[in-house]
């Protein structure tokens, strides 16, 4: 990062953007969020096997400044981090949402908010995927969230 941050000029950012093996800090998020890095389409991010370190606050800023619209967290752990409602406010178009971890997470912050917001959103996440995430949905949430869009579409 430090040959990247000497030599590069510029970087424009399209389509998705993966990281496998890292550890997402703050340093690494100060870096992405130069002035020389632009982002050109509302993009994806894709991160295998790696730590997340980052506040969460730094984290939804990230999401909001690439316009995130396809988020997939494969088998990373998770330190000062924590999935939750505002997180996922910071993908206000999410077509895609896939977190698969190590082991199972208790994600409280998680909670019909995020159900309801997918409901009356005008395009919905076609894919939601959260595979040992325990979040804090009621079946009232995703009775609501099913029905509308049934009656949508």
């Amino acid at each position: 990062l430090n040959y990247l941050d000497q030599c590069l000029k510029e970087v424009d950012i399209h389509g998705t953007l993966s990281f496998s093996g890292i550890t997402l800090d703050s340093e690494l998020y100060y870096r992405l969020c130069k002035k020389w890095v632009t982002i050109g389409k509302p993009a994806g991010l894709s991160f295998m096997l790696c730590d997340f370190r980052l506040p969460s606050e730094h984290f939804r800023e990230l999401l909001r400044r690439i316009h995130c619209q396809r988020l997939v967290i494969e088998l990373s752990r998770f330190e000062q981090f924590h999935l939750d409602d505002l997180i996922l406010e910071a993908m206000p178009e999410c077509e895609e949402l896939v977190v698969n971890c190590i082991s199972p997470m208790y994600c409280p912050g998680i909670t019909d908010r995020t159900l309801h917001r997918w409901a009356i959103q005008e395009r919905p996440p076609r894919k939601i995927f959260l595979n040992d995430i325990q979040a804090d949905f009621t079946v009232d949430g995703i009775t609501t969230l099913i029905n509308v869009r049934l009656f949508v579409e």
